[in-house]
């Protein structure tokens, strides 16, 4: 059986699913769950973080963009 790929614009998906990011409790279960879903498509909120401070983890960072 052969699977039909998503095209959006010049890139290609294997998967339809896609996961947003703002509603998690935490960034760590943000992360756990993006990565254990294993999605190609992430949707980001806008969240107010202290740009100075470097403690604090970073989604960005932590998925492959």
């Amino acid at each position: 059986m052969q699977f039909d790929q998503l095209k959006i614009g010049s890139k290609y998906f294997t998967s339809r699913l896609i996961i947003g990011s703002g509603k998690y409790p935490s960034i760590d279960d943000a992360i756990e769950s993006i990565k254990t879903s294993e999605t190609e498509l992430l949707t980001v909120s806008v969240r107010r973080l202290e740009l100075l401070n470097t403690q604090e983890q970073d989604l960005l960072t932590q998925v492959n963009c």
